[in-house]
Formats: C-alpha cells, sequence, structure tokens
C-alpha cells in the first residue's frame, strides 16, 4: 500500500482507529494503577458484578502518566464518549466517540479546553479533519476517502479562505497556530504534486515536486534572500543525477548522484565557470583521483574508499580487489 506525504499523519490516524477498540482494554491494562467500574445507572460497583451484569456502564482508569481514561461501554462495546484527562488535572485533552465499538470521532484540545483538531469518520477510509487557530476560528478543514484529498478549505487568522481543494484538484496553504506561512501544497488528482516551504520572510526555501508520495523531479532550494542554493534531480524518492550548487548566485558545483550517494566525478568552480578541482566519488566515498588547479597547474591526490592513499598503493589495491 502506497503511504501518501500529502496525509502521512492522517493516515497513522486512520491505521490507529481502525484497531483502536480491539486494543484500548490491553493499553489500558498495561498502564492502570487504578481503575473503577459505575454501573449505567451511576453506582460505583465491584468489577465482578459489572462484569456479570453486562459491562454496561463507565470504567474510570488512572494510568501511570496521571492520565484519566474514562470510557463507556454498553454490552462490553464502547459506545458513546471516551475521554483522556491531561496528566495530573481533570481537564480533557482527547475525546473519542464510538458505535459499536467503532470510532466516529476524535478532538484534541489545548490546555484552554479550546479544541485543537477534530476528526469525523464516515468509516476507516473516508474522514473529515478540521484543525482551529487558538483564537478559535477554523484553520483547515478537508475531506479525505482511500488516502485521497478531495475537499479542502484553509483559512487565515482573520477567518477569510485563502485557498481551497475542489474535487482533488486546487491549492492547500499551511500555516501554523499563529497564521504565519510554512508551505504551499499544489493538489492534483488528491495528492500533493508540488510543495514550495517558506522562510519567515515567506522567500521560498525549497520547490519540492512529488509523484506517488515521493520526490520525483528537480528539487530546487534558496538562499533567504531568494538566490539560488542548489537544483538537484531525484527518480522515485532517490537522489539520482547531476546536482548543482550555487554561492552567491554563481555555480560552484556540480555532484553526480547515484542511489542517493555521490558517484562519479565532482566538479568545484569559481567565478560559475572554471573548474578549480575535481573529485572522483564511488558508492559515497572519495575514491580514485582527485585534482586540484591552480592557474596552469594541478596537483592530484589519490583516495581509496574515502582514505588518502598514493597512486601506487590505490592501483595495486584495486588489482587485488
Amino acid at each position: 500500500m502506497r503511504l501518501k506525504a500529502l496525509c502521512l499523519t492522517s493516515l497513522a490516524l486512520v491505521l490507529l482507529s481502525s484497531c483502536m477498540s480491539k486494543q484500548r482494554s490491553c493499553y489500558v491494562n498495561k498502564d492502570c494503577v487504578s481503575k473503577t467500574y459505575e454501573h449505567k445507572y451511576g453506582l460505583t460497583v465491584h468489577p465482578g458484578y459489572w462484569n456479570d451484569s453486562g459491562c454496561n456502564g463507565k470504567t474510570i482508569t488512572t494510568l501511570r502518566d496521571g492520565t484519566i481514561v474514562t470510557q463507556t461501554f454498553s454490552m462490553g462495546k464502547l459506545e458513546g464518549e471516551t475521554t483522556y484527562s491531561f496528566p495530573h488535572s481533570e481537564q480533557i485533552q482527547k475525546k473519542e466517540i464510538y458505535a459499536c465499538d467503532a470510532l466516529k470521532s476524535q478532538t484534541l484540545y489545548a490546555c484552554s479546553g479550546c479544541p485543537l483538531e477534530s476528526t469525523e469518520f464516515d468509516n476507516p477510509q473516508s474522514f473529515t479533519k478540521t484543525t482551529w487557530y487558538d483564537s478559535g476560528y477554523p484553520r483547515t478543514v478537508e475531506r479525505f476517502a482511500d488516502g485521497m484529498l478531495i475537499e479542502g478549505s484553509y483559512y487565515n487568522v482573520e477567518n477569510q479562505k485563502d485557498s481551497w481543494v475542489c474535487h482533488g484538484m486546487g491549492e492547500r496553504l499551511n500555516r501554523d497556530e499563529h497564521g504565519f506561512l510554512i508551505s504551499r501544497d499544489t493538489i492534483c488528482g488528491g495528492e500533493v504534486s508540488v510543495r514550495t516551504t517558506f522562510y519567515p520572510n515567506n522567500s521560498p526555501k525549497e520547490i519540492q515536486p512529488i509523484a506517488q508520495g515521493v520526490v520525483h523531479g528537480d528539487r530546487k532550494t534558496f538562499y533567504p534572500g531568494g538566490e539560488p542554493m542548489s537544483v538537484e534531480t531525484w527518480d522515485n524518492g532517490r537522489q539520482q543525477g547531476l546536482t548543482t550548487l550555487y554561492q552567491n548566485g554563481e555555480k560552484c558545483a556540480e555532484i553526480p548522484y547515484l542511489s542517493n550517494c555521490k558517484h562519479g566525478v565532482e566538479r568545484r568552480f569559481s567565478d560559475g565557470s572554471t573548474v578549480t578541482q575535481e573529485i572522483t566519488w564511488c558508492d559515497g566515498r572519495m575514491h580514485g583521483p582527485t585534482y586540484t588547479y591552480v592557474g596552469d597547474s594541478y596537483q592530484t591526490d589519490w583516495f581509496y574508499k574515502g582514505r588518502l592513499t598514493s597512486r601506487s598503493n590505490f592501483e595495486s589495491r584495486d588489482y587485488q580487489k
């Protein structure tokens, strides 16, 4: 199953929810410090009586870290509200709603009691996720189906919608809890096709093409002032081919890559075009001659699997290999 870079967190949440009802008792029992049982009429009862009467009502469990977990059951299945407090507090940190052991919604809260994030499940593969700013205004509202982003609305701190996705196509502006722009995603077919990240001054930091959840194409990075830093070639999540580095707006290096490792002859430049050094790489290690050019002369250094050696030793070792 392909993991989508668009919604890694959301997919993890789906997988968690699908098995949460089966693992809940084991999790609570493992970390349990104390546990009480309440009959559905509100009376505290003995565990044996609670089990014998059909496991209807609530359990209140205190965990080792001070979290209080309150679960509601009907005929032994999770039904209605389950809450988790902040450690050593009665303030609710997370609230879940169940129907016949199936997770229907989950909401996370700040210490102030304001909601931070909520997910409502139509089924484990289809859900709507909402996030909020500290002010209480919505930050994002997204609907996913089968791991794909179908609809999305995105808001700034002034509660104005500034980007959207419709029928799996559009643009998403990602902001932090204070409203500062982090990145911009171009959505195509329910997936991120290009992600641009930004510096605090809103200058682009990185432009990254994505296909099937991994980097694919020419990845570009920039300095805070907007000057180019690098252009990398990626093939299905692997750095492959030539990477060009820049300094003060001029090319300073060309580095070949093979499967994420430097492999081939790297060239260093001055003034953007004059070759000052050539370095031979093999599987990420300097291996072979390195030529350093000074005026009309040059110096040669030999490396064997990353270690400085002599030409005779290099040729002898390569021969023995």
